[in-house]
């Protein structure tokens, strides 16, 4: 699966990119395209045009909440014509009103207004999008020190921010967690998805912590992150500079900004053929050929045993192109 930043507060250094304080992630997984929350103004559809990303391809879109910096941006999708076709999924809670200091902070429609507009899907369960990538749905409160508290200033209604939510990506490395907000509790979402997923590894995070002071809560946190050995963290959003450099302090954090494309890979296994990180990158017709190429042979040491098998294929990134060469190896004592 292939992650792209299309909003973050941020954008990366000489990435000209415009950056607002929000969040849009453009997610390809095979022939699935999806759009993981829309910002706040239209610069998720200029950022993807500037980046090469055609939305018009999209099939899902997926709100993490229902705060006007994740979905004010459906104002301007909504004007697209392929919109109708979208499905877009959310909490059923996303779409209902919100408020901060007796201001509206809400999505900018209905549930009724986009059930005219799009295949409007709302759900409090976990909803698979691909084999690999599902939404989490509600989620429950499983540790001590992410205890919810209403989202608001006083004179405001209570919100729990119960459709605060993310996607979870099963990669070869483990799970990877794609987050909004987190108003959840960063923990408590990594936790319900390692339970939806029946996977106690995770690879990585990245979106908004909700954590703005260091405090016991925050290195409660980072003590969770280093418990479980996550290493592949991308904090931002709603992630202050001071919880940032206090979780970088023990566990490196990664740059993220507008622009930032992650590759998460997976290990797809072929029946009785090759096993590669990258599916589909070695065609049908080329495995037997490969094989029959291949002399078998079996090597002494354990960590080297069976054939290899050679693969050059260009790769390109950012504008370049690579050659990068892949050698697979199996264990087995006969031609494959």
């Amino acid at each position: 699966m292939q992650l792209t930043v299309l909003v973050d507060n941020n954008t990366l250094i000489d990435r000209y990119y415009l950056g607002e304080p929000g969040v849009a992630y453009y997610l390809e997984d095979g022939d699935v395209r999806i759009l993981f929350d829309v910002g706040y103004s239209d610069i998720f559809l200029r950022n993807a045009q500037a980046l090469g990303i055609d939305l018009s391809r999209l099939q899902q879109v997926v709100l993490s909440h229902g705060h006007n910096d994740h979905t004010r941006g459906l104002l301007w999708l909504s004007e697209q014509e392929y919109f109708s076709e979208l499905q877009l999924l959310a909490h059923p809670e996303a779409l209902k009103p919100k408020q901060f200091a007796g201001e509206a902070i809400g999505a900018p429609f209905t549930a009724q207004q986009l059930q005219e507009k799009c295949r409007l899907r709302l759900s409090k369960e976990p909803v698979w999008l691909t084999k690999r990538l599902v939404f989490l749905g509600e989620i429950p409160t499983l540790n001590d020190f992410e205890q919810r508290h209403g989202f608001g200033s006083a004179e405001d209604p209570v919100d729990l921010v119960l459709d605060d939510t993310a996607l979870v990506y099963r990669g070869s490395e483990g799970l990877f967690v794609i987050t909004g907000c987190s108003h959840s509790g960063i923990c408590n979402i990594i936790e319900y998805a390692k339970k939806v997923c029946g996977e106690a590894k995770v690879q990585g995070v990245i979106g908004g912590w909700h954590l703005f002071k260091v405090d016991d809560r925050l290195e409660k946190t980072i003590a969770y992150l280093q418990k479980h050995n996550i290493r592949e963290l991308y904090p931002c959003h709603c992630c202050s500079f001071q919880a940032k450099a206090a979780v970088h302090a023990q566990i490196p954090v990664k740059e993220i900004g507008v622009g930032k494309v992650i590759e998460i890979i997976t290990t797809a296994g072929i029946a009785g053929g090759l096993t590669s990180p990258y599916k589909g990158l070695i065609p049908a017709e080329d495995q037997s050929s490969l094989k029959k190429s291949v002399n078998c042979t079996t090597f002494p040491t354990k960590a080297l045993l069976g054939p290899f098998f050679f693969y050059l294929f260009p790769l390109s990134a950012n504008g370049s192109t690579y050659s990068f060469l892949l050698i697979l190896s199996s264990t087995m004592s006969s031609c494959i």
